[in-house]
């Protein structure tokens, strides 16, 4: 007799411990989310505020280029040479997490020869620059500013390949930290087919201007190829 059984005594103790059991546990559930959430918040908005380390005497080497292979062949070609030169001296790459340009073809050249990767992208870039995720280490910051900061204290010099608006954002800000004193990590141009000629010509003119001093072609080495980087650093 089901309609009888409900009324009874034990029963109704049974169905009220099951009931406060699954309150339990949904409670404890909902505060492990919260602290799992907490954790994760931590991690994703200040892990990227300190130098991820590597073994000691190990190079960590930051490539600013383009998300553009460029029209000339010769690009593509120093791209994949410099990954090659990056892996096998055991240096680990810095760059702007892309898959696309010659951002993709530096890191597919470096995973290819068994190097390590730390790829550091905005959010906002991530379809755009088609964020490639299968690196060793992939950070995701909340912004350009932020984006540069991370791979610059990642990094114990800094190369330039071809590219555009961005990759010269990227070598004047770092140029200007250099002048102001605030590092002393070399910076090198890869000056491919004399892409970066009038680069060089305006920095020269700001020199002959008097908008800045000579000393400011001490701050950069230029070079042609990336087979020089080994005598260069």
């Amino acid at each position: 007799n089901y309609t009888s059984y409900d009324n009874r005594p034990t029963y109704l103790l049974f169905r009220h411990i099951c009931h406060s059991n699954v309150l339990l546990l949904n409670l404890v559930q909902i505060i492990v989310a919260i602290f799992y959430f907490i954790i994760n918040y931590h991690n994703i908005n200040h892990s990227y505020h300190r130098r991820i380390q590597l073994e000691p005497n190990r190079k960590s080497v930051c490539v600013f280029c383009g998300s553009r292979a460029g029209k000339a062949p010769e690009y593509t070609v120093e791209a994949n040479k410099l990954g090659k030169i990056i892996a096998k001296n055991n240096w680990r790459l810095v760059y702007g997490a892309g898959s696309v340009g010659l951002m993709g073809v530096v890191a597919n050249a470096v995973q290819f020869n068994k190097g390590e990767i730390l790829g550091v992208i905005p959010k906002h870039l991530l379809e755009k620059e088609v964020g490639k995720t299968d690196l060793s280490t992939f950070i995701v910051t909340e912004n350009m500013h932020e984006r540069k900061k991370v791979m610059f204290m990642n990094s114990d010099f800094v190369i330039i390949l071809p590219g555009g608006i961005g990759t010269l954002d990227e070598f004047f800000e770092i140029l200007t930290w250099k002048q102001l004193g605030l590092h002393e990590k070399k910076i090198i141009i890869i000056n491919i087919n004399g892409y970066w000629d009038k680069l060089i010509e305006l920095l020269d003119q700001l020199v002959t201007s008097e908008f800045a001093d000579l000393s400011i072609k001490n701050y950069f080495v230029v070079i042609d190829s990336a087979d020089e980087i080994l005598e260069t650093i």
